[in-house]
């Protein structure tokens, strides 16, 4: 199935008519305001109507005083700047410009309002209502992060969908490539990649692809304390989506790439991985309601191309480095056609082609000043041809590969007396794909000896017949609730949260490797006489199916000691269980006292305390001291790596001129922390071991050399692939593995 052509010229033609593209909002998370209103004498002013407007997006929040003349105010996708106007019967309003500096768990201002003479008259007053959405990553004491705006990443040469490229632009992060059958990955501190978690919205997200346009911004994370997060011990790429605004705007995007603008080595074209890639992208979103129903939407289309490496774009140059001589390469293919399997099949394309298409829509609907409910749904659907096919094989060893998946989340926040939140948190996803070869038959491999003029030898396998990986059947469904409750004290300086995960992935594999059979030659005039040394096939069930179960509970505070100095602490309890165990086996039992019947369960907890010590800011209580606009500090630079230690130390910054009275002062920041983490268990751990039990019709090994090989007849194989051996030509049967 292949996405209509006629999108990409729509959406040529409107990317030709825009005029530019559309700046949006910037910011990361949810902010909580906490703060008070006193006279000039110092007394609290109860009953005074304060008000947040974010400078960037002009959204407004609002909120009363208590009788101690605090308040606190939960500000959607904070940017981090706000203007803050507070009013009372019989006092003048007073303003004040609040900013978010480096790793503020919360914002604090202290507003004066001086008495006056009013006259009053009729007024109608009407409650200025903004959307909420998770503050799961807001930034804590200790973390070591970088942050990125989508307008950021849109400038950057980075793929910003693409979690493994956001990783890459952080210190101590070391990226690896991927390949036509896998995604690029990353390590953090020498962590096995899949012990890396991407979130999107405070929820697991697992390689889903999201429109560049809907990403409002991504926080790499290497290193944090925060008891909140868990289940990674290397890294985590954290998205925030956008969400619509009382602002009407939306951006449009075109990016091209082309061999004309990439750098590769002119003897091998093919080889070099020059490509051109169109992609297409836009978001946009506004008010419903003006400050209570907001909407955003926002889809991406890209098509890519790729030379086809295969033994049939090969050059001599190419050949040399890959250790074949030309003339036996083209011997290879010679015979290899001569046994009815010409490289090139029906269906099989003369490039490598990928296109992808991603949507993103999101409601935010404040129900009162103290509830916000979002709602946000996300689609994908791929098609891949050319996968899997090497520099060594011919091109119909490959397939194809499509992919579609897509979820449901629902939040909803809400703010009590007292200081209470509570955050409440689902998510469902489905993913699925399916490959399937060019030609269902089974592998052949030729072991080639080429000597080259410069006295070396190399030793390379060639293949062709069908793909051992092929066909595959994948699907991955996944459900994910957390719940948070948090209380900010009187004077702002404590915020402790309770709170629990609880996530269910399911699986469901229709895959097992060499179902087909591998027929090995040891030369190519054993190929050409059709008499292999060696053919090997897995007998095994195909379908395997499972569960995962992790949970955690969590209980921490988060300390504002002064405004220089933050900490956090707390205790974090995970738990870990598998269904879909395999089958029991006595003998093994028996033998080794070991059972096959369980999978591992367990239980533990983590304590973790982080710091950070903004070094040039006065050492202030909180609330004592109205706070100004210093601007969010740099970060990084030291780094004794993601787990203990110190986490690093910032260069000198400061707020923009004016903006408060901490504005210009050098500072530096210092970071560190101690704390156990756990990872998930790979699921592959578990999968591996269902068919592995040793019994009868459980997985089993054929292997057959010298005259119990059988005598392929490709054309026949090719035709009807369930006539592939299941036995040796002695007689021989497959044997047990475990």
């Amino acid at each position: 199935m292949r996405i209509a052509r006629s999108l990409l010229a729509l959406l040529t033609i409107a990317t030709a008519a825009s005029p530019g593209r559309v700046v949006a909002q910037t910011g990361a998370g949810t902010e909580i305001i906490v703060g008070r209103v006193l006279d000039t004498d110092g007394n609290p002013v109860a009953g005074a109507r304060v008000e947040a407007t974010s400078i960037e997006t002009q959204t407004t929040r609002g909120r009363t005083t208590n009788e101690r003349g605090q308040f606190t105010i939960l500000f959607p996708d904070g940017s981090g700047q706000y203007r803050v106007v507070a009013r009372a019967i019989g006092f003048a309003p007073a303003t004040q410009t609040v900013v978010r500096q480096s790793d503020e768990d919360r914002l604090e201002v202290t507003l004066r309002l001086q008495r006056t003479a009013q006259t009053i008259e009729r007024m109608v007053v009407t409650a200025n209502r903004g959307p909420l959405q998770s503050n799961a990553d807001r930034p804590t004491p200790g973390t070591q992060e970088r942050v990125l705006t989508g307008e950021q990443l849109y400038r950057l040469p980075v793929d910003a969908t693409d979690p493994t490229a956001l990783a890459g632009l952080s210190a101590g992060v070391v990226t690896l490539g991927g390949s036509d059958s896998s995604a690029s990955a990353f390590s953090v501190a020498g962590q096995r990649v899949d012990q890396n978690q991407i979130t999107l919205d405070g929820l697991s997200f697992g390689t889903g692809a999201v429109p560049q346009e809907a990403v409002r911004t991504s926080r790499v994370v290497t290193s944090t304390y925060d008891v909140a997060r868990g289940q990674f011990t290397g890294g985590q790429v954290a998205s925030t989506t956008r969400s619509g605004t009382n602002v009407l705007q939306g951006s449009l995007g075109y990016d091209l790439r082309t061999p004309e603008m990439q750098f590769y080595d002119d003897e091998a074209v093919q080889f070099g991985q020059p490509y051109t890639q169109n992609q297409y992208s836009f978001g946009l979103g506004g008010p419903i309601v003006k400050d209570k129903l907001f909407w955003f939407g926002s889809a991406q289309f890209r098509a890519r191309s790729d030379g086809l490496q295969s033994l049939l774009s090969g050059t001599d140059v190419i050949f040399q480095r890959f250790g074949v001589a030309p003339d036996s390469a083209a011997r290879f293919l010679d015979l290899v056609s001569g046994l009815g399997l010409p490289p090139r099949v029906d269906g099989v394309p003369s490039r490598r082609l990928s296109e992808n298409l991603s949507t993103l829509g999101r409601v935010d609907w404040a129900l009162s000043d103290k509830h916000t409910l979002t709602l946000r749904g996300d689609w994908r659907f791929g098609v891949q041809d050319g996968q899997r096919i090497s520099a060594l094989s011919v091109p119909h060893f490959g397939g194809e590969l499509n992919s579609l998946g897509g979820g449901l989340l629902a939040s909803l926040i809400s703010q009590f007396d007292n200081g209470i939140i509570n955050e409440v948190r689902l998510y469902g996803a489905l993913d699925t794909r399916d490959s399937r070869p060019y030609l269902e038959a089974p592998a052949g491999r030729v072991q080639v000896i080429s000597d080259f003029s410069d006295g070396s030898r190399a030793v390379t396998a060639l293949t062709f017949g069908g793909n051992t990986a092929l066909p595959q059947d994948l699907e991955n469904d996944q459900l994910e609730a957390t719940n948070e409750l948090s209380w900010i004290s009187q004077d702002g300086a404590h915020r402790v949260k309770l709170g629990a995960l609880v996530n269910l992935s399911q699986y469901n594999q229709d895959f097992a490797t060499n179902r087909n059979g591998t027929f090995t030659y040891n030369s190519l005039a054993d190929l050409a006489a059709n008499v292999p040394a060696q053919f090997t096939r897995t007998l095994a069930p195909s379908e395997r199916n499972g569960g995962i179960w992790n949970s955690a509970l969590y209980l921490g505070d988060t300390w504002r000691v002064s405004r220089a100095f933050q900490l956090t602490y707390g205790l974090r309890l995970e738990h870990s269980a598998y269904d879909g165990e395999p089958t029991f086996n006595p003998d093994v039992f028996a033998r080794f006292g070991q059972r096959t019947d369980r999978f591992p369960s367990e239980s533990h907890v983590s304590p973790r305390v982080g710091f950070t010590w903004t070094l040039g800011l006065p050492a202030t209580p909180p609330g004592t001291a109205p706070r100004g606009a210093a601007g969010p500090q740099p970060s990084g630079g030291m780094g004794a790596g993601p787990r203990g230690g110190f986490g690093g130390m910032g260069g000198p910054g400061g707020g923009p001129q004016g903006a408060g009275p901490f504005a210009g002062l050098a500072t530096t920041i210092v970071r560190g922390g101690i704390g156990e983490f756990r990872g998930r268990a790979p699921s592959g751990l578990f999968t591996g071991a269902l068919d592995a039990t040793g019994l009868p019709g459980a997985e089993s090994q054929l292997l057959c050399v010298g005259t119990a090989v059988p005598i392929p007849d490709w054309l026949l194989l090719a035709a009807d692939p369930s006539q592939t051996p299941a036995s040796c030509a002695d007689g021989g049967s497959p044997t047990p593995f475990s």
